[in-house]
């Protein structure tokens, strides 16, 4: 089992510009080319590590990072910045079973609803995560 590092090492704290190169990289890597994404920095990400909020109907996405202290993209090694990257990418792929799970709500009770929305997204974000380690370790951070 490989041991990545997760936090960044003194002096080689990433940068904006860093994580610019990053999502336009992998964006051509995994083949989003037509996709229009942008980074908003004036919002950073809620509670995770990053987020992706693609649009209903067009090929756009806004994708955000976390800017704290203690989890910002400021902490993390370049091995993490590139998984999740990629994480947050692949969920572009995802976007129409995402809408498609979205109907569910039109016909289910509100509990059950809730139930299976819960394990979907769970399950889209272990596979996504999983995914994301196995293309980066196989195609490299950079």
């Amino acid at each position: 089992m490989t041991t990545v590092a997760l936090h960044a090492v003194a002096g080689e704290q990433l940068t904006r510009a860093d994580l610019e190169q990053l999502v336009e990289m992998w964006q051509h890597r995994l083949g989003f080319d037509r996709w229009g994404i942008r980074i908003d920095w004036a919002v950073p990400a809620a509670d995770a590590a990053a987020e992706i909020k693609p649009w209903h109907v067009y090929d756009y996405a806004t994708i955000r990072f976390n800017q704290t202290a203690e989890k910002g993209f400021q902490t993390w090694s370049r091995t993490i910045a590139n998984r999740n990257v990629v994480h947050e990418l692949l969920h572009l792929a995802l976007r129409d079973v995402d809408y498609a799970v979205e109907t569910g709500e039109l016909v289910m009770s509100t509990p059950v609803w809730k139930l299976f929305e819960a394990n979907v997204d769970n399950a889209c974000e272990a596979a996504i995560d999983r995914l994301a380690t196995v293309i980066v370790d196989l195609a490299g951070a950079v």
